[in-house]
């Protein structure tokens, strides 16, 4: 959505949208927005200031459309993402809270099978390699994953279905639905601000290539693609980090 003093509302992070949202359904006064830091203080206001300019239907629409968002436990296109992004989320996680993370996942097959070459060292509470860990290109599938996604979808993930039931979080322990939503939430939500849609024609032609397709045209670029599409909007560069393996696409934004 382009607003005419230049600000997205498209292009706010997931916690700035929940901040607004918050303003509105508390009719509150924007002055918290001022204790932001920099670019996205300025961000913020000038969204604010567009969302209040909006007619009241098309206000209520877009806040509509937030709400669903945090009642969701999963990031709205996060289906889009490269499996190597959600394994990569739940890395961190114990792996008795694995299942519960899986249930409903879209992709949970291919996410279990990078998760998979890793194990757990309580010790260390952390993830290690398993030995001998591969080069992470040609340990996340990518052939497999190029051949199987149309154009579109690069990275993709195919979408299962939750069914809202119970998942296990260890042997004979069964989580009800709501706390696995919210850990999803409290897992997944923080990769929302890759699965915005792109912001601009670069940003928005590269999303419709393959994996095989989308590496090839990165590496012919070369090192001037991301500040490319920085260009055309944090949108564009997110959205096609979000698509590329993780190991990649953390160079290309702050993680």
């Amino acid at each position: 959505m382009t607003e005419r003093n230049g600000f997205h509302l498209d292009e706010l992070h997931a916690e700035e949208r929940g901040l607004l949202l918050g303003l509105s359904l508390l009719a509150a006064s924007d002055v918290v927005l001022s204790r932001l830091s920099g670019d996205r203080r300025q961000a913020c206001r000038g969204a604010w200031q567009n969302l209040r300019a909006l007619p009241r239907p098309d206000r209520a629409a877009v806040l509509a459309g937030w709400i669903v968002e945090i009642s969701v436990p999963f990031p709205p296109g996060m289906e889009r993402l490269h499996p190597s992004w959600l394994a990569d989320a739940m890395a961190g996680e114990p792996p008795e809270l694995w299942p519960a993370l899986l249930a409903g996942l879209p992709g949970a097959q291919a996410v279990e099978s990078l998760l998979s070459q890793f194990r757990w060292e309580p010790s260390e509470s952390s993830l290690c390699p398993s030995a001998p860990h591969p080069s992470p290109l040609a340990s996340l599938g990518l052939e497999r994953w190029s051949a199987t996604r149309g154009a579109g979808e690069a990275g993709g993930l195919p979408t299962r279905q939750s069914h809202g039931v119970g998942a296990m979080a260890k042997e004979g322990e069964v989580l009800p639905p709501e706390s696995v939503a919210e850990l999803q939430r409290c897992v997944f939500g923080r990769l929302a601000p890759l699965c915005v849609g792109p912001s601009g024609p670069v940003g928005a032609g590269l999303c419709r290539l393959g994996c095989e397709e989308l590496l090839a045209e990165v590496a012919r670029r070369g090192a001037g693609l991301p500040q490319e599409l920085r260009a055309e909007g944090d949108a564009s560069l997110r959205a096609v980090a979000g698509r590329l393996p993780a190991t990649l696409g953390r160079h290309w934004v702050k993680w």
